[in-house]
């Protein structure tokens, strides 16, 4: 089971929540996350004509990976059921639950967004801060761009009734900054729950969706064009309410070990295991349950918030869970 503990904010009858410190079963996961070509200063003069040649030498080291959890609104022509897009950690915004929420947690009821994008900025949380070290530091700031990670993780709403995972490998490649002349690995990979279940035009509409996540900053000539696009085969849910609940259970299993699980997904290296034990399907089990933890121990926190800096009783304030 997932034990955290999370500092909130309030307004009115939401909850708020903010990145917080933990410690829970990804302790290696961060250590995993360093795919980046770093030249090394001291190469020889031959180590550096083939790195100029590759591009890495020119390459800045881009951040690790961000999850971006809210949907904007949706450019003109754009159906509004095409892709969960938002901005990131640290630009203000945060994930929020209403009240009328919280029924959605129990057995066999469909999961809101609000509780989609929590779990999944719950397991980011968990392996951006695994060493169990306090830090101040967020994974993006209001003027950068989620291209500058290696990895951009976010829920995809398929016609308003489905969920699933996209995940953009290798992203900070896209950009001038980050990568003026080398090769280009971007690629993204869509884990679904219901295969056959996408958003509509995915496969035109997601280079749209990457040159939001720019938010300005110039990328490499035909970069978007050279985006691939990878379907894997993943866990299946058992039946039809359980879909929200998978694009957090795929991400806390792909942050384990990322370059190992984008390289399976993306054909390049055999699992050696059953799907089900790749995935950690016994685990998905209980997933409803963690969440409904989670929840629950933040709205704790917050009550307690409130009473202290307040005088007042959480119930004095209608804030009872």
């Amino acid at each position: 089971m997932l034990q955290h503990f999370t500092t909130t904010t309030t307004h009115g009858t939401h909850l708020t929540f903010t990145p917080h410190t933990t410690q829970l079963p990804f302790q290696d996961a961060m250590s995993r996350l360093n795919t980046e070509v770093i030249p090394d200063p001291t190469a020889t003069s031959s180590n550096k004509t083939k790195q100029a040649a590759d591009g890495t030498s020119e390459r800045q080291a881009p951040k690790n990976w961000t999850f971006i959890n809210f949907r904007p609104h949706a450019p003109q022509g754009t159906p509004i059921d095409s892709l969960a897009i938002t901005s990131g950690y640290g630009d203000g915004d945060t994930t929020s639950i209403h009240r009328e929420a919280l029924p959605r947690l129990d057995k066999g009821s469909w999961l809101v967004t609000s509780l989609v994008d929590f779990h999944c900025h719950e397991v980011g949380n968990v392996c951006y801060e695994s060493n169990g070290k306090f830090t101040n530091a967020v994974r993006i700031d209001p003027k950068a761009s989620p291209l500058d990670h290696n990895y951009v993780a976010f829920p995809m709403n398929a016609r308003e009734s489905h969920w699933a995972l996209g995940i953009l490998t290798h992203a900070s490649d896209l950009l001038e900054e980050h990568n003026p002349s080398g090769p280009i690995h971007t690629s993204l990979l869509v884990l679904n729950s219901i295969h056959g279940y996408n958003p509509r035009d995915l496969d035109k509409r997601y280079r749209d969706f990457i040159r939001l996540l720019s938010m300005g900053k110039k990328f490499r000539k035909g970069a978007i064009s050279r985006v691939k696009l990878f379907k894997p085969e993943v866990l299946q849910q058992p039946n039809g309410t359980d879909c929200g609940l998978y694009p957090g259970h795929f991400l806390s299993v792909f942050l384990t070990n990322p370059a190992r699980y984008e390289a399976i997904c993306k054909g390049e290296r055999a699992a050696g295991e059953s799907i089900d034990d790749l995935w950690h399907g016994d685990r998905v089990l209980h997933a409803r349950d963690n969440l409904r933890d989670l929840v629950e121990r933040v709205c704790i926190v917050r009550q307690a918030a409130h009473s202290f800096h307040s005088g007042r009783t959480p119930a004095d304030l209608g804030l009872e869970y």
